[in-house]
């Protein structure tokens, strides 16, 4: 799929497609999560928003190394 990102991340596959929509969504082992970006364009996980970052990529890392982190998601 185009403008589809895949990446490993300590054994977790991540998937974030082409942003679409209001209410972008990014999957972390085949589980949904919604993420969005700030006035300052700094990018954020709906279930980890008080993590806020330039790219989107660092703040999935700091997700998974969260305890908030289960690989069980929210949607």
């Amino acid at each position: 799929m185009p403008g589809t990102k895949n990446f490993e991340y300590q054994g977790h596959e991540i998937v974030v497609p082409e942003a679409t929509g209001p209410r972008p969504r990014l999957t972390i082992d085949g589980i949904s999560y919604r993420y969005g970006q700030d006035a300052a364009e700094k990018y954020y996980l709906h279930d980890y928003a008080y993590d806020r970052r330039k790219r989107l990529e660092d703040v999935i890392k700091r997700f998974i190394e969260s305890e908030l982190f289960s690989g069980k998601g929210r949607v």
